[in-house]
């Protein structure tokens, strides 16, 4: 009854005037108010009338026409009995806001009402769902008929899936009561025969996805529609996933009760997909999640991704690309250190982790270090049986790197004529290698001799980490040996390392180290550059410090080739090895007799046996400083007759070095001359005269700065007898220096005799009364001379008047030379002449 009258109604309205399609409308809105039945029918009917003509020339000129009173009053009623609106009626409603929207009118009303359905009801918002759902279906089944989507209008095709996405998003409070009809309806979407309808329905999934995925609020099953969609018969829906996927781990937005649901999904695309492309696709998601977010997983998912890893290991016999065999392998490694360190008892994972590594063996690539790495973790976190099997097979995992590297080395570098052998303990089975003949490409050979050189750097490196931590020690010696056939110096650094980190935790090696490096320091080939340069020194003065608390003599045999290494190369390197040797070696306060006496001996034989070799001046001060430093620390009676020796050796090289005019010459005169004071000073109390004689005599027969060693020499306290012969010395001393000196050196011994006797003191005095005879005697011989001459330097004017003051203090009666002055020209002079005057009468 009702279709011929809204017939008739949409004909009027056409060619109504604007007020009378007002009126009308007005009129068509009461009607919706009168019944629901009435109420439908004018909603179906006010949204046929509510849209343009979309054949029309142009649309824009429409946009007044009546129409749009429709549309209105449409928008009204939703507003006001929406609530009351069966799906049917919404999907009639989502119709005409699709067409409204194709010509750009209302689009902001539009979306502002899905953006508002947070406030609606709950049984509003499943109808306006359905409904949406049903123009969804209508629009795909239109585009799936039509072979030519171009035609159709891009917000006809998107307007519904747009819109679901805005309610998903407004609405995640509530999505529990809404996933089922959205989920359901994106499955559809994304498994269209359009592929522009599928990727655009997985985009809307996707951000409806990175929106919800962490909301742990949320009681849905988000992997339930990915799991439904790995399956799909379009790789590019099973590929997007795998992306989508990819995406959420990488980001890490994967929560950790989601974890097992995502190793589902890979469990299906495995089990279902044969593929090249999906297998790559499941390796990219799993190596992102087992390489960056292992520590993530809980037991049961450890489990379960070592059954993927061991199920892909299957691949790993067809041709595929190393990359992707490389992967899988490391990926499988990782999953059983982490499943050792979890405890976790997987045989079939353990059984494969040892066969890939062994399988490892003839490479020369980035999968050797990765297998090296593995089985030393493994290793370090393995017990009892399980860690036996592992380093078992670690140690022929090593060994066979040695061979691979030697045999290289062999082939290509003339080094290996002069190996080291250790022939000194029987009892250690000792190493041995089969050199096979193997040529190498010229354009390769380089490549492979540094991989192969790298890899056993890092082979003993990972070595000493499982032997400190595990205590493993058992072949030790045989290992060790085995690193040391290489000849490069990169390797001998590193041993050199490896010894001192290995002394650090435990010391019951320190013997056969010390043998290792006692034969690394008689090797002609060793690049003394290269140990200074990367601090290969200090690692040995470390291993040393440990060898001197229990191997004395072994370490004083490698301390002196140390030294002589040092002294035999021209290098002019700076003295830390020499600080290191003394701050790491020499014995501290609590340092026995016996063991002090070693060390001065020691150091005297190495001082001796170097000479004065000015460019080794660093040297010969560390080893005076330490002779002094020892000294300090002990100084015993039995020390004495050591320490006088090396005092005369000392003097002997000062000697030796006056001789010489350059900086080092000057450096290490001071440094004998204060080294010996400080010696004498320490021993003094111990020195009987002979000894004393022995010491004293020599200096003072010193060419320079004798006058500072006599100073020197007055200033320190003796006994008694000690006096007797200081006294006899230094008086012997200056009467020498006075009857051997002439003119101008004469006088200036005589000045500085009386110099040194201006501080009064028992010493001077007594060495005074013995030599003044003498010493007036040449001061009046000096003075008669000087009245004879006729040119008279300042210097010699000077040198009268102190020796005249001298009189004046120290002389009792007037000489007659004296009276000569008094003719003087000299003012100051015949000043002085006056006072001794006043003084005494002429005799």
């Amino acid at each position: 009854m009702f279709r011929p009258i809204f017939k008739l109604f949409k004909y009027i309205l056409q060619i109504s005037s604007h007020q009378q399609c007002l009126d009308l409308n007005e009129q068509f809105y009461k009607w919706t108010q009168q019944s629901k039945n009435a109420q439908e029918l004018m909603i179906k009917f006010l949204s046929q009338v509510s849209v343009p003509d979309l054949n029309s020339i142009n649309i824009r000129k429409e946009i007044n026409n009546n129409w749009i009173i429709s549309y209105n009053v449409l928008c009204e009623c939703i507003r006001n009995y929406m609530s009351s609106f069966s799906p049917k009626i919404w999907n009639q409603i989502f119709q005409t806001m699709q067409r409204v929207e194709m010509i750009n009118f209302s689009q902001e009303e539009i979306m502002k009402f899905f953006i508002n359905s947070s406030d609606y009801d709950d049984q509003t918002l499943i109808k306006i769902m359905d409904g949406l759902n049903q123009l969804a279906l209508q629009i795909v089944e239109k585009v799936q008929i039509n072979n030519n989507t171009t035609d159709i209008n891009q917000v006809y095709k998107q307007f519904a899936i747009d819109k679901i996405v805005l309610i998903v998003q407004s609405n995640v409070f509530r999505l529990e009561k809404i996933w089922q009809t959205v989920e359901a309806l994106l499955l559809c979407l994304c498994q269209s025969k359009s592929q522009e309808m599928r990727q655009y329905s997985l985009n809307s999934l996707k951000s409806i996805i990175c929106q919800c995925f962490n909301n742990k609020y949320l009681k849905i099953d988000l992997f339930n529609a990915m799991y439904e969609l790995i399956n799909s018969r379009y790789d590019d829906v099973v590929e997007y996933i795998m992306n989508l996927l990819y995406f959420l781990i990488k980001q890490q937005q994967i929560s950790d009760t989601l974890y097992i649901d995502l190793i589902k999904v890979f469990e299906t695309l495995l089990n279902e997909k044969e593929e090249f492309i999906h297998l790559l696709l499941c390796l990219n998601c799993l190596s992102e999640l087992i390489f960056n977010q292992l520590d993530s997983l809980n037991d049961q998912c450890l489990m379960r991704m070592a059954s993927i890893c061991v199920y892909l290991t299957k691949y790993l016999s067809k041709q595929y690309q190393n990359e992707i065999k490389h992967k899988i392998i490391c990926m499988l490694w990782q999953l059983q250190l982490k499943s050792i360190q979890h405890k976790l008892n997987n045989p079939g994972l353990w059984n494969m982790s040892l066969k890939l590594i062994k399988d490892r063996m003839e490479n020369q690539d980035d999968l050797k270090f990765a297998a090296l790495h593995i089985a030393s973790q493994l290793c370090l976190n393995s017990q009892n049986e399980q860690f036996t099997e592992i380093y078992e097979l670690f140690e022929e995992l090593m060994n066979n790197c040695i061979n691979q590297y030697l045999r290289i080395e062999f082939q290509q570098i003339s080094l290996f004529n002069n190996t080291p052998r250790f022939s000194n303990n029987n009892l250690i089975e000792t190493p041995k290698f089969q050199m096979q003949s193997i040529k190498f490409d010229k354009q390769t050979v380089n490549e492979q001799y540094k991989q192969s050189l790298e890899i056993l750097k890092l082979c003993i490196s990972l070595w000493a980490e499982i032997v400190i931590q595990k205590k493993k020690y058992e072949k030790f010696y045989y290992h060790i040996q085995s690193f040391n056939q290489a000849q490069l110096v990169y390797i001998k650094h590193e041993i050199v390392i490896v010894l001192s980190k290995i002394l650090e935790n435990s010391s019951k090696q320190i013997e056969v180290s010390l043998d290792i490096l006692n034969s690394l320091l008689d090797n002609e080939q060793i690049d003394t550059q290269y140990f200074i340069d990367n601090d290969t020194f200090q690692y040995i003065c470390q291993i040393l410090s440990q060898g001197f608390k229990t191997q004395q003599q072994k370490s004083f045999a490698i301390s002196s080739k140390l030294m002589a290494l040092v002294c035999n190369e021209n290098y002019l390197f700076d003295d830390s090895i020499l600080k290191s040797y003394v701050s790491q070696c020499l014995p501290g306060y609590d340092v026995t007799e016996e063991d002090a006496i070693k060390w001065l001996n020691f150091i005297s034989e190495q001082f001796a046996s170097i000479g004065v070799q000015l460019r080794f001046h660093k040297l010969l001060e560390m080893l005076c400083t330490s002779y002094d430093i020892i000294i300090r620390q002990k100084l015993t009676s039995k020390m004495i007759e050591p320490t006088v020796k090396f005092i005369r050796a000392l003097i002997l090289q000062l000697n030796k070095c006056q001789r010489f005019l350059n900086d080092n010459s000057e450096r290490l005169q001071i440094i004998f001359i204060n080294k010996i004071k400080h010696l004498i000073s320490q021993i003094i109390s111990y020195l009987d005269q002979d000894v004393l004689r022995q010491i004293v005599e020599p200096i003072l027969m010193q060419s320079k700065k004798i006058y500072d060693w006599v100073q020197y020499f007055l200033s320190l306290q003796y006994n008694q007898e000690q006096e007797l012969i200081i006294i006899e010395l230094i008086t012997m001393f200056y009467i020498n220096q006075i009857v051997t000196k002439e003119n101008i050196s004469q006088q200036t011994t005589i000045i500085n005799i009386i110099s040194l006797f201006q501080t009064n003191n028992n010493l001077n005095n007594k060495i005074l009364e013995t030599v003044k005879p003498t010493l007036l005697s040449s001061i009046y011989s000096n003075l008669a001379q000087f009245i004879e001459e006729t040119e008279r330097k300042n210097e010699e004017v000077h040198n009268m008047g102190l020796m005249l003051d001298f009189l004046y203090f120290q002389e009792q009666i007037l000489h007659p030379v004296i009276l000569q002055f008094i003719k003087c020209e000299y003012f100051d002079l015949r000043l002085k002449i006056v006072q001794l005057l006043k003084k005494f009468k002429p005799q």
